[in-house]
């Protein structure tokens, strides 16, 4: 091909500037790209909640909860519109070890008979970059109601995922189990969805 017709091959896709260099044009903006209104139900089947917790001073441990249901809604342009309100089903917990699950599960740790569900639904945010805001919110755990906050990054397109990241002290909620005997008060939270 000589030097025209592989001029002619591109011409679709820039413009020639002195010296014959190619400008390449920018690609056409996609259709759709309005942005969408929440708030967003949350697709159970693509989130996850995972927790880490360290295992006697030496490793931190990591599981999941497999069951997280709610709505949420990120406004990047007003932050007060932001807002969250998820459930995790607390007997869903995955260890990968069913003694472990089973013993977690129990009044040692989660009680589930007695308290079936983790619930956080916000009260405030604001905003602290271009797409992440720090939101606060009633956490409850164990039937205790405390508040907290999560760094929240929007991770889909037009705000359809976020990825949100939290710790708490168990004893801030109830739960002294194996605290300083095996396992650490602090656990840390990774709740990352998207819209259904």
């Amino acid at each position: 091909m000589n030097y025209m017709k592989l001029m002619g091959a591109v011409a679709g896709l820039g413009v020639l500037a002195a010296g014959g260099a190619l400008l390449v044009s920018p690609a056409p903006a996609a259709a759709g790209g309005a942005v969408l209104d929440g708030p967003f139900t949350v697709d159970t089947v693509h989130s996850s909640v995972v927790f880490k917790i360290k295992h006697k001073d030496i490793a931190n441990f990591y599981g999941v909860f497999k069951e997280i249901t709610g709505t949420f809604n990120l406004d990047t342009a007003d932050a007060s519109k932001t807002a969250i309100d998820v459930s995790v089903k607390a007997d869903t917990i995955d260890t990968r070890n069913s003694g472990r699950d089973n013993h977690a599960r129990s009044a040692d740790f989660l009680s589930v008979k007695e308290f079936p569900t983790i619930t956080f639904k916000s009260t405030s945010a604001k905003k602290t970059g271009d797409a992440s805001f720090d939101v606060t919110g009633d956490l409850t755990f164990r039937g205790v109601t405390k508040p907290v906050t999560a760094a929240v990054v929007q991770t889909g397109a037009n705000g359809a995922g976020m990825e949100a990241k939290f710790s708490i002290k168990r004893s801030d909620f109830g739960n002294t189990t194996m605290v300083g005997k095996g396992l650490s008060d602090e656990v840390e939270f990774v709740v990352s969805v998207e819209k259904k």
